[in-house]
């Protein structure tokens, strides 16, 4: 069993220059004395003197830390590095560029450590600059991890995902979540910007039976420069959202089937049979033959067309 306290993961990839405000944020942090928590550097490939910065700031602000290389890049591994390494039982995932506000540690602990129903947790993320931020920044911020992620605070599983930046979990339900099927999404390598990590975990969580919870009180600064203020990085960070639905299409229809209930998924199944009878016999196109086909096989396990190995794997995962 893994012991009571938070450890606060921070995946790094040539992230000197970001560090020091990042971890100064940390050492400013309020929360009770009998609470654990430590700090979890993971060095990913970095080629610039990550490391060394980040055991001058840690020392500085006087945390428990530790350092760790990961040398398979990628965000996704990082991460998973991470979580084998954390000493504690709730992990947050601060991305380099994430300034925790002073209380993120003790509300968050005071949120999961009471509702075992919570899988992973997320606050309000508010963007900061050395510019002014563009003028279409409101229309694209929430591909940036800013603004907040629920109506009010509550569960909002019904979203089905969560960002990483400054997400909350429980270290014994990610093992658990990753312990059949490896994940199928990359995330970010280098200065590549594949994503999807992110609401893979979120969905995976979903599929043990947990929720995602959102807090208004958990707020944290997303300090985002220039250079990723163009359009052109806009445009590369947006593609690498959409490839990443290809397969997060598949793990939101399972999450979609998992939360109904028997009687609704009796009806679902009929139902589907129709419709891909229609659409694939008579060609209509008010329905998708390959889509009814996946509810088909996610709710009985055997399918009339072709099934991708992704779609494969991830009806492996569920409680």
């Amino acid at each position: 069993m893994v012991a009571e306290g938070i450890s606060i993961i921070i995946c790094c990839y040539n992230s000197a220059e970001r560090l020091p405000e990042t971890i100064k944020h940390i050492g400013l942090q309020k929360i009770s004395d009998n609470i654990s928590w430590e700090v979890i550097i993971v060095n990913n490939n970095s080629i610039d003197n990550t490391r060394e910065i980040a055991e001058k700031e840690c020392q500085k602000h006087q945390i428990l830390y530790s350092i760790v290389d990961e040398p398979q890049a990628g965000l996704s591994h990082a991460r998973n590095k991470g979580i084998k390494s954390a000493n504690y039982e709730y992990i947050i995932f601060c991305d380099d560029d994430n300034w925790l506000q002073k209380d993120y540690l003790q509300i968050a602990y005071n949120i999961i450590s009471v509702n075992r129903e919570i899988g992973a947790l997320g606050g309000t993320g508010i963007a900061v600059s050395d510019i002014e931020l563009p003028y279409w920044f409101a229309d694209f911020h929430r591909g940036y991890a800013v603004g907040k992620q629920g109506i009010k605070t509550g569960d909002i599983s019904y979203r089905k995902f969560l960002w990483g930046a400054g997400m909350v979990c429980r270290k014994s339900a990610l093992l658990e979540a990753y312990s059949k099927v490896p994940s199928l999404l990359t995330d970010r390598k280098g200065k590549e910007l594949s994503s999807g990590g992110d609401s893979e975990l979120s969905v995976r969580l979903l599929l043990l039976g947990y929720i995602l919870y959102y807090s208004e009180d958990l707020v944290f600064k997303h300090y985002i420069p220039s250079n990723r203020l163009t359009i052109e990085y806009r445009e590369r960070l947006f593609k690498g959202h959409r490839e990443s639905n290809k397969i997060l299409y598949s793990y939101f229809k399972k999450a979609d089937i998992f939360r109904l209930t028997r009687k609704e998924k009796i009806k679902l199944f009929f139902s589907s049979h129709i419709r891909l009878f229609l659409s694939y016999i008579f060609k209509l196109k008010k329905w998708n033959a390959a889509h009814e086909n996946l509810v088909i096989y996610y709710l009985r396990g055997f399918s009339y067309l072709p099934i991708t190995k992704e779609q494969r794997l991830i009806n492996q995962i569920e409680k």
